[in-house]
């Protein structure tokens, strides 16, 4: 579906109704998912971050596999949906921190490690709860409740470092993202090679708000997909009031926070391809890259900025439900995306 400490992101998708004989023709886009759906996705994220003033890079790479069921498709177009994150799994590391493989199906394997250990428990307070959502008709989701109640669940299982980390590649912006697999659209009629603006804005419990300005282009309509071209610049939203007055005993989390708070946004920047099945109204793949450099107050003091610079690629993909995968391995037929 999308830093994430900063990452805003992304999943960003389109289907169309009511198509016309003239392909090239404008028509409504809407979102248009059949009740009774069920997806199966892999969110992969790699982001590559890099403090310029110590001269310190980490990468990471977090695997996300989620279901959304569409359980409901109402006249006016809302659609309710059953979330479910199944396993989470990846490589993390931090500056002076080390670097470990963690994977919510082995949490034993990191159970020694004081700071990534806490990290594996915080993904698993994640796993398996079945969350009800509600979309409208635009896609865009109506109640961010629920993902805000997951998140503060697994934040309640951190501190320190781990907490930070946490901040940057879980939030409910994040998980936003992941869940977004029906799209956002325009409210008036576009012909192939039409476009169209979006805003959306986002926090982190980092304390860092973000606005990105989103450019959707109709790349191509066939009778089985659509393709979604989708630039986009990503800068500083206004903190919405009672975002930075957040209680925090961690010191860690809280210094990051006090940093975040007074930091700026610089060549922020967005690039993704996103491919739409015509048949059931969901995402098939999207390929989104982020770039930006945040510019922090010095905590060592001095004029000159706490610079980071971000570069992260988000990769959906439709994958088979495991159960599938295993059946066909069991028969000796390689497993492969759904497509």
């Amino acid at each position: 579906m999308n830093l994430q400490s900063t990452s805003c992101f992304l999943l960003l998708s389109t289907t169309l109704i009511g198509v016309a004989a003239a392909q090239d023709g404008a028509r409504k886009i809407t979102i248009s998912p059949k009740a009774g759906t069920v997806g199966h996705f892999r969110v992969t994220e790699a982001r590559k971050q890099i403090m310029e003033l110590m001269g310190q890079e980490s990468n990471n790479e977090i695997v996300t596999d989620l279901q959304v069921a569409v359980d409901e498709v109402a006249a006016d177009g809302t659609v309710k949906a059953t979330a479910t994150w199944l396993r989470i799994h990846g490589t993390m590391n931090a500056p002076m921190g080390g670097e470990i493989e963690f994977d919510t199906k082995k949490p034993d394997e990191a159970s020694d490690d004081p700071m990534f250990g806490s990290l594996v428990e915080s993904c698993l307070a994640l796993i398996g709860h079945k969350t009800a959502l509600t979309f409208g008709a635009d896609g865009k989701l109506k109640d961010k409740k629920p993902l805000k109640e997951l998140n503060d669940k697994m934040a309640d299982k951190l501190s320190g470092q781990a907490k930070m980390m946490l901040q940057s590649s879980f939030n409910p912006s994040v998980l936003e993202n992941q869940v977004g697999v029906f799209g956002t659209f325009p409210t008036e009629a576009v012909a192939t090679g039409g476009s169209w603006t979006d805003t959306k804005e986002q926090g982190a419990r980092g304390g860092l708000s973000m606005a990105t300005e989103f450019k959707h282009t109709l790349a191509t309509a066939t009778a089985d997909a659509y393709e979604i071209s989708t630039t986009g610049t990503i800068g500083l939203a206004p903190a919405k009031k009672g975002e930075d007055d957040e209680d925090d005993e961690d010191e860690g989390a809280a210094m990051m926070r006090s940093m975040m708070r007074d930091a700026k946004i610089k060549d922020g920047k967005v690039e993704a391809q996103t491919k739409i099945s015509r048949k059931d109204g969901l995402v098939e793949s999207s390929l989104a890259t982020t770039s930006m450099a945040i510019h922090m107050n010095n905590p060592m003091g001095g004029d000159e900025p706490f610079v980071v610079g971000i570069k992260q690629t988000t990769k959906v993909e439709r994958v088979q439900p495991e159960a599938e995968t295993k059946a066909k391995e069991a028969k000796g037929t390689p497993a492969s995306p759904k497509k």
